[in-house]
C-alpha cells in the first residue's frame, strides 16, 4: 500500500464517527395536563445561555418557565414540577456544549424523566452550532 492509500484510509477511518447528536431518555411519567409551570433549578457550572434556551425551550411549548435556585424552593414557588441540568463543556478550537443531562422531578423530590444527549467530538464540523439542538432535542424527549 503506498503512502497515499495510506492517508486516504486514515482519513476515511476518521470521518467515520463524525455523527450528529445522539440522544436517551427516559419519558417523563406525570400527565401533561397536571403541569403548567416547570421550575428550572440553575446550574452556575455551565454557560448561562444554557439555561436561557431551555426556559425558552418549555415557555415555547407552552408551560411557564420560572428560574430558581434550589429544589427546596420548588413546592413554595407553585412549581409542579422542577428541571435540574448538567452537562460537560469541551473545547475544540473554541468551546462547545458536548453533553447534556436533564432531570425532572415532582414536588416532592420523586424523579419522574430523564433526557440526556451529547454531540461527539469528531471531525464533525457542526458541533459548535448543535448546542442550540442539543438543548431543544434533549428537553423534548421529557416536555
Amino acid at each position: 500500500m503506498n503512502l497515499k492509500s495510506m492517508t486516504l484510509v486514515g482519513i476515511a477511518s476518521s470521518l467515520i464517527g463524525c455523527s450528529g447528536p445522539s440522544y436517551m431518555a427516559t419519558p417523563i411519567a406525570v400527565n401533561d395536563q397536571d403541569i403548567s409551570t416547570v421550575c428550572v433549578v440553575n446550574n452556575n457550572d455551565l454557560p448561562i445561555s444554557v439555561q436561557g434556551q431551555i426556559n425558552s425551550y418549555i415557555t415555547s411549548r407552552g408551560y411557564e418557565s420560572l428560574p430558581i435556585s434550589g429544589p427546596g424552593v420548588s413546592k413554595d414557588l407553585g412549581c409542579d414540577i422542577y428541571l435540574v441540568y448538567g452537562g460537560l463543556v469541551e473545547w475544540d478550537l473554541g468551546e462547545f456544549l458536548h453533553e447534556l443531562r436533564v432531570t425532572i422531578y415532582t414536588t416532592e423530590h420523586v424523579q419522574v424523566g430523564y433526557a440526556e444527549g451529547k454531540v461527539p467530538n469528531n471531525f464533525n464540523l457542526s458541533k459548535w452550532s448543535n448546542g442550540d439542538k442539543l438543548v431543544g432535542e434533549t428537553v423534548s424527549q421529557l416536555l
